[in-house]
C-alpha cells in the first residue's frame, strides 16, 4: 500500500510540474505580448511627436515671417531664426527614431509570429500602417 501512495504522489507531482511549465510558457507569451504592446505604443507616441514638431515648425516659421514683415528688431529675428533652425532639426531626428522603432517592431513580429492571434498583433499592424503612411511623400 505504501508504494501506491508514493506512486499517486509522484503522478500528482508530475501533473503539478506540467501545470507549472504551462504557466511559465503562458507567462512567456504574456511577456512577448506586453513587449509587442510597448513597441506599438512607442511608435504611436513617435507618430504624435512628428506631427507636433511639424506643427511647431510651421508656427515658428509663421512667427518669424510676421516679425520680418513687421520690421522687428534684428536681434529678435535672429533669435527666432535660431528657434526655427532648432525646430527643423527635431523633425528629421524624430522621423529617424520612428523608422528605427518601425524596423524594431517588424523584426520583433517576424521573430514572434506565434503572437498573431493576439489582439495586440492587429493593433501593431495598424500602427505600422500609420507609420508607413506618415513616411510616404505627400502627393500634391
Amino acid at each position: 500500500m505504501s508504494t501506491m501512495i508514493s506512486e499517486g504522489k509522484d503522478e500528482y507531482d508530475i501533473k503539478k510540474q506540467r501545470e507549472i511549465v504551462g504557466i511559465f510558457s503562458f507567462t512567456g507569451q504574456r511577456k512577448m505580448e506586453r513587449k509587442l504592446g510597448i513597441k506599438s505604443d512607442s511608435i504611436k507616441r513617435l507618430i504624435k511627436e512628428v506631427g507636433y514638431y511639424q506643427k511647431e515648425l510651421e508656427t515658428q516659421r509663421a512667427k518669424m515671417s510676421t516679425m520680418i514683415s513687421e520690421g522687428k528688431d534684428e536681434y529678435d529675428i535672429k533669435k527666432q531664426r535660431e528657434i526655427v533652425e532648432e525646430s527643423e532639426t527635431m523633425v528629421p531626428d524624430t522621423i529617424n527614431r520612428l523608422l528605427n522603432s518601425v524596423r524594431d517592431l517588424e523584426l520583433f513580429m517576424e521573430e514572434n509570429a506565434d503572437l498573431e492571434s493576439s489582439p495586440k498583433w492587429a493593433a501593431a499592424i495598424s500602427v505600422l500602417a500609420d507609420a508607413r503612411a506618415l513616411n510616404k511623400p505627400s502627393e500634391a
